[in-house]
């Protein structure tokens, strides 16, 4: 034998999409201290926030840090990140460009 094709049809059901808790717009209980960063030729104090501790509805505004296992995530002066109802960090530009 040379080539073998085999071609399935079938369905499957799609798993539930998980649910974050709601929360307000203030992640306070997720701020985990503060990191100084250099922007614009000068050093800024900004908040660190636990991504796992976020929840639905929680704005954290730049400059921040946003960190996990495996990633950080730093909202920059102008920029905005939410967290929407799946979960997801939802990050708009607020600012000028």
């Amino acid at each position: 034998m040379v080539t073998v094709r085999l071609r399935v049809k079938g369905g499957v059901e799609k798993p539930p999409l998980a649910r974050v808790e709601e929360g307000s717009a203030d992640p306070g209980a997720a701020c985990v201290g503060e990191r100084r960063v250099f922007l614009d030729d000068e050093w800024v104090t900004a908040p660190i926030f636990a991504r796992e501790a976020l929840l639905a509805g929680n704005r954290c505004a730049g400059p921040a840090l946003v960190v996990e296992m495996s990633a950080t995530t730093f909202l920059a002066p102008g920029w905005e990140g939410t967290v929407d109802r799946r979960g997801n960090l939802v990050l708009p530009r607020r600012g000028p460009r």
